[in-house]
Parts: C-alpha cells; sequence; structure tokens
C-alpha cells in the first residue's frame, strides 16, 4: 500500500467502526413502546419511593410485568396469601439463672455457686 493510501483508511476511520455502542440490554424482550412505558413508571416509582433503590423498583416492575400473570398478582391479593402470620420476635432480655455442664465431670454446676 502506498502511504497516502495507508493516511486515507487511518484518517476515515470513525470511533463508531471501531467501537460498538453501548445497548441497553433486553432480556424480557421489551418493544419499544414498553421500554418507554417501564422507563416513565420507573422513574415514576423513584420519584414516589426515594428510599427504595431504582435497582429494586426495575425488578419488581420487570417481575409484575413479564413474569408473573396478572391473574395470579390478582389471585394472590384478593386472597391475601402474604399476610401469615410470620415468627415471632424475640426481644431478647437477661439471662438470670443457668447451668454449665462439663463434659468430663458430668456433674450440673450452677451460675449461682460460681458467684459464691
Amino acid at each position: 500500500m502506498a502511504k497516502s493510501e495507508e493516511e486515507n483508511l487511518i484518517n476515515n476511520i470513525s470511533v463508531g467502526d471501531e467501537f460498538e455502542r453501548y445497548e441497553e440490554k433486553n432480556p424480557f424482550e421489551y418493544t419499544p413502546l414498553e421500554l418507554a412505558k417501564r422507563k416513565k413508571a420507573i422513574r415514576d416509582a423513584s420519584k414516589d419511593y426515594p428510599n427504595i433503590p431504582e435497582k429494586y423498583i426495575e425488578w419488581f416492575y420487570d417481575m409484575t410485568e413479564k413474569v408473573y400473570k396478572k391473574e395470579e398478582i390478582d389471585e394472590i391479593i384478593n386472597t391475601k396469601a402474604w399476610e401469615v402470620p410470620g415468627m415471632k420476635r424475640q426481644f431478647g432480655g437477661v439471662l438470670k439463672t443457668g447451668e454449665i455442664i462439663e463434659p468430663e465431670n458430668k456433674e450440673s454446676v450452677s451460675l449461682e455457686s460460681i458467684e459464691e
């Protein structure tokens, strides 16, 4: 190649030819209209709930729009399936009595006798 041909190749290469542009991932295969609705809904929810990270809002939106069917969500809401009683919370406290068992002796030693 002649030097002028090399210079033309170097000078005519654009950034777009060298590097690929970033394309936003679309694992749920949203259409362009659905992507616009999703973006607006996430932006609105971020304003309404500023303490919730935006990624959680995106995740929630994807789950309710693409993963779960509307009938499933309505059934969960109508049957109040999420309102099951949870584990009873233990608030802690102070241990007043207890025993220390030494495996060698097989004897129980109470805390009261240790304090004396």
